[in-house]
Order: C-alpha cells, then structure tokens, then sequence
C-alpha cells in the first residue's frame, strides 16, 4: 500500500547508492540466500551464483517457541480472503491482533476500543479499558498520529508505547499508533497495518522513535538486520526477521542482488536518511522472449533508470503506461478495459512474462498474472500489470504480492 506523499518538484530521481536491499527471488525452483552488512533485497533464479557470499542463519519452520535462536524468528503469514492482503498475528500487550503487512509504509497501528467509524466496528480493536501493564502514553494521548494512503485511505489517532511481540522476538515500549479514526477496509479480523519500511516514511516523527524492524536492527535484537518474505500460491506464507526460512531455502548460492534507491530530501526535510522506499531499478521486461528497457517517467529530469517499488502490500503488478501498453501490444486481442488502467486478454493466452532486475530475469507464466475472467466476455481475462499515472515520488513500477509469490524476497 503506497503511502501519499508530497513532494517537492524536481526532486523525482534517487541519487547514487551505496546501501542495497536484498530480495531474493526463488521462482519455481529451491531459493537460496545471503545478506551483507549494508541494505539489501534479492532474487533467486536459475543462474550462475553472485560473487558475494556471506552466509547468514537460516530457520525451520516450526511453532515459534521452538526456536530459540537469539534474535531471529519465524511468523506464519495467512492470505486475506479478499486477496488483497498478508497478514501476521502480532501480540501487543499480551493480547493477538492480526495485521496486513506493508513494505511500502513504516508504522504500525491498531484500531481502538475509540474508533467508532463503520470499518472499525467490524474488527477486532485494541481495548484501551484493558489497561495494560504495558501501555505507556505520550504527552497524555495528545501526540496525533495519521497514516494516509494512495488510495485516499487513512488512519488517524495517538500515539503510545507498548510492548509488542512477533516471531518469538519481544519488544518493549515500542511506539505505534492507537487509531481512533479510520476509512482502511480491513478484513479476516485483522486490526491494523504492519509497515516494514524505512524511517523516513514514518508519521511518527516527533517523539524520537523508529518503527517496529528499525527499532530490531537499532538496538541489536536481530542476529541480522534483515526480514525475509514467502508468499506462497496456496494461501499461505512465511516471514521471518533476522534469518532466513530453511523450509523454502535450501541453497545460499543462487543470490541477486539489487541496490536500494537513494532520494534526495523533499522540501521540508533536513538531516534524514536518503532511503525512501525499497525500491530498485528495473532493467527489463519482455512478453515471450521479446524484451525492451523500461522508459523512464521522468527521464527529462535526468533519471536515467525506471525503479519498481517492491510492495507485499499491493496485490498485483502495475507499471506506467508507456511500458504497460507496451507489453499488451505483443498480446494480440488485449484490450484495455477501462479507465483504471485494468486490461484484458484472451484466457487461453500461454506466453510468459519476465522481469529483470540486475542481470537476472524472472519469468510468471499465466497462472502467475492473470487475475480471472473479464465480465461479459468469458473469454477474456483481467491482468497485470495494471497501467498507472506518473508517481510524484518518480517510482515508474510496483510489484505487488502477484510478483512476490512467485520468488523469495529479502530485505536488508
């Protein structure tokens, strides 16, 4: 779920990088995975090994409590029956909530026992009479939170402390932010947001605080300062902070690596980090063997790279629409559905659909982005990517829990 951000002109294009995030992609085959000491995300393939090579711990799969790794830990993650969403069950205060995870946002929120709004009154919500032990206020309660969306969603509250639990990994006086007000549809009982991505991002700004995973890595709880995410096609998942799951990585030599964005500072941004986003450049897409580069949004502002924002809160695929109608030109009978973007193609279509990052190439094939049949036309089906407007923060593409389930990913 991409968070609204204002920007200021001029300031689309990431600047050199020397930290990198880790995604490994494990497509169809046993993945494999490292991690280095600076930001990292990679993909697993069919490839010769990267030349890097610094073995990390991995994990079995298990109940929590059986592994009692120091500062590791594995989370069995469910798919939402709208198909939108991931989630976890994370314990705050003593008490399990679900929450959707988000790798495009930076906070944490549940909604409380205060928030009277008609998504809120069909969730599970954090009881604020329940007095925890554990529950410390900031500035009486008058701290305000909000988190708003792309999707002209938000939520909106106070912030506090609390001690909070995931992956057989505690930590306490974490601050996070109690929602009294909120529009985010949310279903399967699932009470609020798990944002995984940088500080930078965060609306909690005020109090000194980091979010939950940079607060991990900060204070040395993780025995690597990575998480890692399995999507699976069954409805079903993994994530894992500070090592890697042994039941879908079997091999650490199959590693790609790609660097993370950097982004200069907006207009009123001073002395902050310049990672934004996990984002990092896109290299390539083809449609049945036929490739092109990706064309840069905003290559007159001297970006000379498309970069693909990498987001387990989204659930497909999306791309700009000089790339997009590109892809669907190569599709004899696609057509574009209407004017979200959304297209269609013939069901019976059997070519795949590649992406490259790097060097390396990962391939979905039509179970992988086709979303299901068109209406009116049993013989269409809805796919990705869908075609989007320009982003004012320059990411040309997002690739969403349909591009995900398809690999290994890790984020360093």
């Amino acid at each position: 779920m991409r968070p609204s951000l204002q920007h200021c002109a001029g300031c689309f294009g990431p600047q050199e990088s020397f930290w990198v995030l880790i995604i490994l992609l494990a497509a169809f085959i046993p993945p494999a995975v490292l991690a280095n000491k600076e930001n990292y995300t990679h993909f697993l393939r069919r490839a010769r090994p990267d030349t890097t090579n610094i073995p990390i711990r991995v994990l079995q799969r298990r109940s929590p409590a059986a592994n009692t790794t120091f500062g590791a830990g594995v989370s069995q993650l469910s798919f939402a029956s709208d198909r939108q969403s991931y989630y976890a069950v994370i314990k705050v205060g003593g008490i399990n909530f679900r929450v959707a995870l988000d790798t495009a946002s930076s906070d944490l929120w549940l909604a409380s026992s205060s928030c009277e709004t008609e998504t809120c009154k069909e969730i599970p919500r954090y009881p604020l009479s329940y007095q925890s032990p554990t529950f410390i206020t900031l500035n009486d309660n008058s701290t305000a939170f909000r988190a708003s969306y792309a999707d002209d969603t938000f939520a909106s509250g106070f912030v506090a402390r609390e001690t909070l639990e995931l992956a057989n990994i505690t930590l306490a006086n974490q601050t996070f932010g109690v929602v009294t007000e909120s529009n985010v549809t949310l279903t399967d009982e699932t009470s609020g947001i798990m944002g995984l991505g940088f500080p930078r991002l965060s609306s909690i700004t005020d109090v000194g605080a980091l979010p939950f995973f940079s607060t991990l890595a900060a204070k040395g709880l993780l025995e690597y300062p990575l998480f890692g995410l399995s999507l699976t096609r069954n409805s079903s998942g993994s994530l894992t902070l500070g090592a890697i799951d042994a039941s879908v990585v079997h091999n650490v030599s199959s590693i790609g690596w790609n660097k993370v964005a950097q982004f200069p500072p907006f207009a009123a941004e001073n002395n902050i980090s310049s990672y934004l986003q996990w984002a990092i450049p896109i290299t390539g897409v083809a449609f049945n063997g036929t490739q092109f580069s990706p064309t840069p949004t905003y290559a007159n502002v001297g970006r000379t790279q498309s970069l693909a924002l990498i987001d387990v809160g989204a659930p497909g695929i999306y791309g700009p629409y000089q790339d997009v109608l590109r892809i669907y030109a190569m599709i004899d009978g696609a057509r574009l559905v209407d004017s979200t973007g959304q297209w269609a193609i013939p069901c019976d279509t059997t070519e795949s659909l590649s992406f490259t990052f790097g060097l390396r190439n990962y391939t979905l094939l039509p179970t992988d982005y086709l979303i299901g049949p068109a209406d009116g036309n049993s013989n269409l089906c809805l796919s990705w990517p869908m075609a989007l407007p320009p982003s004012s923060d320059g990411i040309d593409w997002q690739m969403g829990a349909a591009f995900l389930r398809t690999v290994y990913s890790i984020f360093r």
